[in-house]
């Protein structure tokens, strides 16, 4: 078969990929809006039970009911099975109300810009509440928290506790996660470590990331390896004990035997070295940029979602080359919405994923203030035909150029349900570049499309592309780098009369040799008042 025929055999499937993740003759269930092309948060209006503002994580219960973090409305919903009305609120008194700490003290009962959920295995509810530094545990059916992790108290909020990181403290926790113990591991994002704790405990007893307890810097302050992390994120365990982890600025997830804090297993990156976002080319199959939360569905398969690439990857067990892709027509695309308007298939910077009993994923559509979910679980005789006409177009940097063209028809039949989808697609894809040339999708985009969530994001990518390039300029890790450096070399000399030894010395040790922190490219929405690109009212749009 010639590479043209692999290439389209390839597109094609991705493309049926992407389209039967939500569900062949199965609508998804839709939270958050009232149709699949609206995207404004609380749908342009109040919140009530059946809006949502940047939801950021979803668990689902054992009976089958779903709970969302409603992040910017600073609550977590929880949904009977099968509804979209939310049934009960967590972190607020009613389902209008939307201010953090419900406008006044933290307390058991108040939220602050809630992230990640998870449910442990007496039916408690466990969230990790970012902006107060701390992780609230609720017992089953209760919406005042009875445990907290990270603070002394429930009234006290700062990171760290005002001080030191210890094996007690937090400082903006996201990921949140259960062994099959019991016992809890909860991402420490801004101390760039994960802290696992016994059933009960509220001292951590095993540290990732970091090689003690009050050590905070990304990557041990140097290199990157398989003990460290970035700005971590999601957490899951599977059904063998295994904890992956999404090292979000590393963009990589890396996954640990049971017991172990040394990675044996890594995704989105060739190596455990390497921490550049696409692998420093086009995206594709094999490559993440800014993973944020990760989820097993019941084969033990692992899916991630990308907020960088506007998609969630999923591997089929012990695979490191993703199988399917949601939100985009292919491996190579990364636009969110696909460049254009919100639709069932499409993506804007997605966060969560969970899975229900059954294997049907339900996905936090941030960007698009929703949360889709493809419930495979009907036991109905109803009879259903859909037909849709899908179109794609993308341009891709890459260090090659191709071209390619497919269209096909393709028909799902499912046993339990009589119904049949029919969609036909055309997806062409056009990549050519420079491999030096930092890809994401705001490169040549047109900015004046975007809203103003999108500009800061665009400027977020933009200022780490100039911290890879100044990086890669000190290292001369490129073709090129050399001149680079001579030149800045050349203008220091010049300033060495004016600004004197001192300033010269100081600026060559002015640790330009890593990334400066950034805050996390997936947080463009979430910003708090520790972040400092923008402020949250100049992100409300």
């Amino acid at each position: 078969m010639s590479r043209t025929a692999d290439l389209c055999v390839w597109v094609r499937a991705c493309v049926c990929a992407s389209v039967v993740g939500f569900g062949a003759g199965f609508p998804p269930f839709l939270y958050g809006q009232q149709d699949f092309v609206s995207r404004s948060g609380n749908q342009g209006g109040t919140a009530n039970a059946s809006t949502l503002y940047f939801p950021s994580s979803i668990a689902f219960d054992s009976t089958g009911g779903l709970c969302i973090a409603d992040f910017r409305n600073s609550r977590v919903l929880c949904y009977d099975s099968g509804s979209t009305t939310a049934s009960s609120v967590y972190g607020q008194p009613d389902f209008v109300s939307i201010l953090p700490n419900q406008g006044g003290t933290a307390s058991a009962s108040t939220l602050y810009y809630p992230i990640g959920i998870a449910f442990d295995n007496t039916g408690g509810l466990c969230i990790t509440d970012a902006s107060n530094s701390r992780v609230l545990c609720y017992s089953a059916g209760n919406t005042t928290a009875s445990r907290v992790y990270g603070q002394p108290d429930f009234v006290s909020i700062l990171p760290n506790q005002g001080g030191t990181a210890s094996a007690s403290t937090l400082s903006r926790p996201s990921g949140i996660a259960f062994d099959n113990t019991g016992g809890l591991c909860i991402t420490d994002s801004v101390n760039n470590r994960v802290l696992c704790y016994s059933a009960g405990s509220t001292t951590a007893g095993r540290v990732y990331g970091q090689l003690n307890y009050f050590s905070i810097s990304a990557s041990q302050g140097g290199t990157a390896s398989a003990s460290t992390l970035y700005n971590p994120i999601g957490i899951a365990f599977d059904s063998a004990g295994w904890l992956c982890i999404a090292d979000s600025l590393n963009s990589r997830v890396l996954c640990y035997g049971a017991g172990s804090t040394t990675a044996s297993r890594v995704y989105g990156q060739p190596d455990f070295v390497s921490i550049l976002p696409n692998q420093r080319g086009a995206a594709s199959a094999s490559t993440l940029y800014n993973p944020i939360v990760i989820a097993f569905d019941n084969t033990r398969g692992l899916c991630i979602t990308e907020s960088g690439n506007s998609r969630v990857l999923c591997y089929d067990a012990g695979g490191t080359t993703a199988s399917s892709v949601y939100g985009q027509p292919d491996f190579v695309s990364i636009l969110p919405n696909q460049g254009g308007t919100a639709s069932a298939s499409t993506l804007y910077f997605p966060r969560g994923i969970a899975f229900d009993n059954t294997g049907g994923p339900c996905i936090a559509d941030e960007g698009n203030n929703r949360v889709l979910c493809s419930r495979i679980t009907s036991s109905s005789t109803t009879s259903s035909t859909s037909t849709s006409t899908w179109t794609s177009t993308s341009s891709t940097t890459s260090s090659s150029t191709t071209s390619s063209t497919s269209t096909s028809t393709w028909t799902s039949t499912s046993s339990t349900t009589s119904s049949t989808s029919t969609s036909t697609w055309t997806s062409t894809s056009s990549t050519t570049s420079s491999p030096t040339t930092l890809t994401n999708w705001c490169i040549g985009f047109d900015y004046s499309l975007l809203d103003k969530h999108s500009k800061a994001y665009c400027k977020m990518q933009e200022d780490k592309a100039h911290y890879h390039t100044l990086w890669e300029q000190r290292s001369g890790a490129v073709s090129g780098q050399r001149i680079a450096n001579i030149s800045i070399s050349s203008v220091m000399f010049l300033l060495w009369g004016i600004l004197g030894a001192t300033s010269l010395v100081a600026w060559r040790r002015g640790a330009w040799s890593r990334p400066a922190p950034l805050s996390d490219p997936g947080d463009v929405f979430l910003l708090t008042e520790t972040d400092s690109l923008l402020s949250s009212d100049e992100l409300v749009a």
